[in-house]
């Protein structure tokens, strides 16, 4: 059985001075959420811990930190442009000491989601949208639930024993293990019956997913731009700019989502692929354009993202306050 290639990052607030410790936290956490109300570790400097790991289809971390409250609040939502679910496991200790899981939160990170307080152990998957296919609506219909029945704690077994394969050293995890979690994702959280109230959407969402997902579709096609995607959709122009006015409207967002699909064709093993293609691809008016938009999203040029690739062969380390800390986690993201 092919192992999985996989990418480990650790964080750690030990690297970084007491005093700047609560700070370097925050940064790590601001790849999703805002965070506020840190708990105090008994009067000392925040500690915390997170162990990160990317299997290509899905990013799983473990944290030990002290509590938390965070959220995603509109603003984020057009900002980041994220279709991704968040499936978090809560410890009742560190992972590294056995903790076991006690239960199962679902977030859409293309919704909204409202001040809630994370606990000092956990687990998370970001899975993209698409992995679910056909039941990620129903999976994303338990957005903002806490479930602890059987079938969402034997969910949360596999994905904390997928963790503990994964932080062994120099041991490589069977390639079908992580390459099954979407669809236990999907098994074990889309058969449980949603909320009325998490179903209810206002039309200002509905209509963000739906521009989304044509944006998606079209990446590739010149003529995708604010006026097809509103005459698509059936709103005004200047409808759909203050639909997205916080992301800096609707043409920006078709830019950062071109950007996105070109680093993740740029991580393909296709030696004939130039970055002059890509460019012309995703509708870049020159190779230069390309290059210069390209750094100023992912801070480096397309040629030294492919040559820096996603090095799953060993794990790396990178100390808070680096440019790792920065960037890891948005790349991740983007090429997810």
């Amino acid at each position: 059985m092919q192992a999985a290639r996989i990418s480990a990052h650790r964080f750690s607030t030990d690297m970084v001075e007491p005093k700047y410790r609560e700070e370097a936290f925050r940064s790590r956490i601001a790849s999703l959420f805002e965070v506020s109300e840190i708990a105090p570790f008994s009067g000392e400097p925040v500690r915390s811990t997170i162990d990160s790991f990317h299997f290509g289809s899905l990013i799983i971390n473990a944290m030990a930190c002290p509590g938390f409250t965070r959220e995603r609040p509109r603003h984020r939502l057009m900002r980041d442009f994220l279709d991704h679910l968040m499936i978090r496991i809560d410890l009742d200790g560190p992972i590294a000491s056995g903790g076991a899981p006690i239960a199962v939160a679902v977030t859409d990170l293309g919704r909204v989601s409202p001040r809630v307080r994370t606990p000092p152990h956990t687990v998370s998957v970001v899975v993209p949208r698409r992995a679910l296919e056909d039941r990620a609506d129903a999976v994303a219909a338990r957005h903002g639930d806490t479930l602890a029945h059987p079938a969402a704690l034997f969910l949360a077994d596999h994905i904390v024993s997928v963790v503990r394969m994964a932080g062994r050293g120099g041991e490589t995890v069977p390639g079908a293990i992580p390459a099954m979690t979407p669809g236990l994702i999907a098994a074990c959280l889309a058969d449980a019956a949603p909320r009325d109230d998490v179903l209810r959407d206002d039309l200002r969402s509905a209509l963000v997913v739906q521009v989304r997902r044509m944006i998606e579709r079209d990446l590739a096609d010149p003529r995708l731009g604010p006026e097809r995607i509103a005459r698509a959709i059936g709103v005004s122009r200047s409808s759909l700019y203050r639909l997205f006015e916080e992301a800096g409207g609707v043409a920006t967002v078709i830019r950062e989502s071109r950007l996105k699909a070109a680093a993740r064709d740029l991580l393909q093993p296709d030696p004939s692929l130039r970055i002059g293609d890509l460019a012309h691809r995703f509708c870049f008016s020159s190779d230069a354009h390309f290059s210069r938009t390209f750094r100023d999203a992912f801070g480096c040029t397309p040629s030294e993202f492919r040559a820096a690739g996603l090095d799953r062969s060993r794990p790396t380390v990178g100390g808070p306050g680096t440019a790792s800390l920065k960037t890891l986690l948005p790349t991740w993201l983007a090429v997810l």
